[in-house]
């Protein structure tokens, strides 16, 4: 019988990786929200839901911005 071994959770990249860098992030790493003005309004929303299949972000991280990206 083969095993497999299952990815270690300490080597997996925390959620939400992307937004934790993004200019737009706000909010302790618990409770991250966007508060991208394109995607949220005036009103920050958890990136939970931004970035669902169909949400205003989406998988790709439509609006992510953070000085790696203008290297």
């Amino acid at each position: 019988m083969l095993m497999r071994a299952l990815p270690s959770p300490l080597l997996e990249p925390p959620p939400w990786r992307g937004c934790q860098l993004c200019h737009h992030g706000m909010g302790p790493d618990d409770q991250r929200l966007c508060g991208h003005p394109d995607a949220v309004g005036n009103q920050p929303q958890p990136v939970e839901l931004l970035r669902r299949s169909h949400g205003a972000c989406g998988p790709e991280a439509v609006y992510l911005d953070f000085p790696g990206l203008h290297a």
